[in-house]
C-alpha cells in the first residue's frame, strides 16, 4: 500500500496534466470565465460566498462543469447548474451523503472549511493544486452505481441559511448526469485525454493524436489506478468511501 507521503501530486501524472489543462483552458477563455463568475455569483449567493473564500479553487471546476454539462444535461433535463454547484461544494467539503447508504460519505479536502450563512467572509485558499484530481474523483462518484440508485439527493450545505436548499427526490432527475459522467470518466481513464469534458485542444493534429495514443493509454491506466487508490484510501487528501462504478 502506498503511504500518505508517497501519494503526492507527482504520483498522478494524469491528474496533474488535467489541472494544467484546466488552468490553460480558463486562460484561453478569460472573458467567458469572467462573465460566468459574475453571472453565477449574482444568481446563487452560496457560490458568491465560496468564490470569496476559495476563488479559482472552486470557480475553475464550476466553469469546466458548466461547459461540459451545458451541451446535454442543462438543455434536456431538470437538473440545473445550482444542483451541480451544490454537489461539487458538498463533495469538496466532504459532507456529501447518499440516502442509499448513510454510512457512505464522499470526502475531499478541496475546501477545508464550511462557510456559514451571513458570517464574515475572508480568503481561505485560492490555490488550484489538486483541482484535476478532485474533478476526476468527482466524475467517478457521479459515475458510481450508488449515486445512480440513490433514492434521494439532499443538497443542503448545513450552513444555517434560512432558505432551504433543494432535495432531489426522483432518480430520473440525476440519471442523465450519472450516464454522462460514466461515459466521460471511462473515456478519460482509457484515452488519457479530456476531449469529452471539453478541456483538451480537440483541434490537435490527428496524426499527432494517434502517435501519442499508445503512450497516453499506458500511463493513463497506471495513473487512474493510483487516483482510485487515493480516492478510496482513508486519511488521504482526497478520499472516496465504498463506491462501486
Amino acid at each position: 500500500m502506498l503511504s500518505q507521503n508517497a501519494l503526492t501530486s507527482s504520483m498522478h501524472p494524469l491528474a496533474d496534466r488535467f489541472s494544467a489543462e484546466i488552468e490553460q483552458h480558463v486562460a484561453n477563455c478569460t472573458h467567458e470565465y469572467e462573465l460566468f463568475c459574475a453571472e453565477i455569483c449574482g444568481k446563487y449567493e452560496f457560490v458568491w460566498r465560496y468564490n470569496v473564500a476559495y476563488g479559482p479553487r472552486i470557480m475553475y471546476i464550476l466553469f469546466v462543469l458548466k461547459r461540459w454539462l451545458g451541451t446535454e444535461i442543462f438543455l434536456f433535463s431538470r437538473l440545473s447548474l445550482e444542483h451541480v454547484a451544490l454537489l461539487i461544494i458538498q463533495f469538496g467539503l466532504g459532507i456529501l451523503k447518499l440516502s442509499s447508504d448513510i454510512r457512505n460519505t464522499c470526502k475531499t479536502r478541496l475546501l477545508s472549511q464550511k462557510l456559514m450563512w451571513n458570517e464574515r467572509l475572508e480568503v481561505i485558499d485560492h490555490g488550484i493544486s489538486d483541482i484535476g484530481l478532485t474533478l476526476i474523483c468527482f466524475l467517478r462518484f457521479l459515475a458510481s452505481q450508488q449515486f445512480s440508485m440513490s433514492s434521494s439527493v439532499d443538497l443542503s450545505l448545513h450552513d444555517r441559511r434560512p432558505i432551504p436548499y433543494p432535495i432531489l427526490m426522483r432518480q430520473p432527475i440525476w440519471e442523465p448526469l450519472h450516464q454522462m459522467a460514466f461515459r466521460t470518466y471511462h473515456h478519460i481513464a482509457v484515452t488519457g485525454r479530456f476531449d469529452s469534458i471539453y478541456v483538451s485542444n480537440i483541434t490537435q493534429n490527428l496524426g499527432e493524436r494517434e502517435s501519442r495514443f499508445d503512450g497516453h493509454l499506458r500511463y493513463s491506466l497506471t495513473s487512474i489506478t493510483l487516483i482510485l487508490n487515493r480516492c478510496e484510501s482513508p486519511g488521504k487528501t482526497i478520499e472516496r468511501v465504498d463506491s462501486q462504478v
